[in-house]
């Protein structure tokens, strides 16, 4: 019990940070796309 409790912090924890890479890529991709379209109109 006390092991599994750990284990989902740590996985809890890992899925939170990769979700926040996730949104600032795709952030930063969408930023980039719309700059794109923005120059070549």
């Amino acid at each position: 019990m006390f092991y599994g409790g750990i284990a989902g912090t740590v996985v809890s924890v890992i899925g939170f940070a990769v979700w926040k890479i996730v949104l600032a890529v795709k952030k930063k991709n969408l930023k980039k796309d719309l700059e794109e379209e923005y120059f070549s109109m």
